[in-house]
């Protein structure tokens, strides 16, 4: 994947959405219209599954697509802010890195000289953005602070998201026999609420590409409009 201009960007996180927003919606009609207790206990999984793997979906997909724009603009690591200088870092360093090992910490050190003397960000964004297989409140403020949005802003609460569609998620990814009566609270509701908060990141993801504020500073953008003007 290639996201090189900002209509491409805004393209992509569209596309992703809309036929992720049609799969929702058609597995809870599927779950709504089922005509006894065993097809609806078995859409009623289906719905909760499908609705995880999309949650989980469009957040890596879009915040990989953002870290891809950024990395397509070649822009110096100077220009822009500390989380993508953190997140590049973060790509090339061992899982098993320890800040109280004294090897490590030179690693880090060796790393952080080296990409701040290199011209362009660089990264993979598919290693950046790490969903963890198990996108609940605290891996999702981990990414927010990778793509450098603000998580407050998706208004999002914890028990909608770790106890009640993680929740019942792993139940059934782990094969437990469940039934619509373990289930209380309204499925209807959590499917809006999670539709919601995919158009919602998706708003937060447009805006900061929109508006460049993954640049250190304003003169940083200014220079760049004025490069722009005056090849």
């Amino acid at each position: 994947m290639k996201i090189r201009t900002l209509d491409e960007l805004l393209d992509f996180s569209d596309k992703e959405l809309a036929w992720r927003k049609k799969e929702i919606t058609l597995a809870f009609s599927n779950y709504v219209d089922s005509k006894n207790e065993i097809q609806k206990n078995y859409y009623m999984r289906v719905f909760i599954m499908l609705l995880y793997s999309h949650w989980e979906g469009y957040i890596k997909s879009v915040s990989s697509a953002y870290i891809n724009y950024i990395v397509n603009k070649k822009l110096r690591f100077s220009a822009l802010k500390q989380n993508f200088i953190a997140a590049s870092l973060s790509s090339k360093v061992d899982n098993n890195f320890s800040i109280k090992n004294i090897r490590h910490k030179n690693e880090m050190v060796k790393l952080l000289l080296q990409n701040l003397s290199q011209e362009k960000f660089t990264g993979d964004s598919d290693v950046i953005i790490n969903t963890e297989s198990n996108l609940n409140i605290d891996v999702l403020g981990k990414i927010c602070i990778t793509v450098g949005v603000d998580i407050n802003l998706l208004d999002i609460q914890k028990i909608w998201l770790d106890e009640r569609l993680l929740k019942y998620r792993n139940k059934i990814a782990h094969g437990e026999r469940m039934n619509c009566q373990e289930i209380t609270f309204d499925l209807q509701e959590l499917k809006d609420l999670f539709i919601q908060l995919l158009m919602k990141y998706q708003t937060l993801i447009s805006n900061a590409a929109s508006t460049r504020s993954y640049l250190a500073n304003e003169k940083i953008t200014d220079e760049i409009t004025n490069q722009r003007k005056n090849p």
